[in-house]
Order: structure tokens, then C-alpha cells, then sequence
């Protein structure tokens, strides 16, 4: 294993001090630990790589869209979905009898 020092301004030092207390871990633990953080927030994911190299929507699907607004439109399917699944509120629905979970109660006349 290697060895390194390390120079730290105040508020540096601060922030790592409270680091370790927060985790009740060592210097040497905190600082390993934001070492991989950093590392693995700097690897690309493959829609991010793609995006950077221009990749998504680059090819004319002939659909309505394309990969970049691919989220929005299947939470925007299954929304449309949902409400046609969804029962319709009549007069008739509301007054019927009462819904499953729920029981009816008598209150007794004085």
C-alpha cells in the first residue's frame, strides 16, 4: 500500500474532521471513499456516452420521437393508461352502497 500526504486548508480540514465523526470512520476511510465517489460520478453511463457523441436521435425513426424524450413519453403512456382504466365517477357510483375496506355504521336514533 501507498502512502500520501495530504495538505488541507481550515475548512478542509474541518469538513473532513466532521466526515469522520459523522461516519465513524478514519481519515484514511473518508478520503478512499471520496476517491471512488469521484471516480465512479466521472465514469460515463452508455446514454450519457451517447448523448455526447451525438448517437441519440441521430437516425430518423419515423416515429413520433426518439430516444432523448423516451422517459417522458412511456410516464406519459402509462399515465393515459391509468385514467382509462380508471372507473368513471356516475351519481350512481357515489350512492350506492359502500365501497369495499369500509362498513357501514348505524347510528341509532335518540
Amino acid at each position: 500500500m501507498r502512502t500520501i500526504s495530504l495538505r488541507l486548508d481550515a475548512e478542509s480540514d474541518r469538513m473532513l474532521r466532521a466526515l469522520c465523526d459523522r461516519f465513524e470512520a478514519t481519515q484514511t476511510d473518508v478520503v478512499r471513499k471520496a476517491l471512488e465517489s469521484l471516480a465512479n460520478s466521472a465514469t460515463s453511463t452508455p446514454g450519457s456516452l451517447g448523448l455526447e457523441l451525438g448517437l441519440v436521435g441521430a437516425f430518423a425513426s419515423g416515429s413520433c420521437g426518439n430516444a432523448a424524450g423516451h422517459s417522458a413519453a412511456v410516464k406519459a403512456r402509462l399515465a393515459e393508461r391509468r385514467r382509462d382504466e380508471r372507473p368513471a365517477a356516475t351519481d350512481e357510483n357515489r350512492s350506492g352502497p359502500a365501497s369495499r375496506g369500509t362498513r357501514a355504521t348505524r347510528v341509532p336514533k335518540p
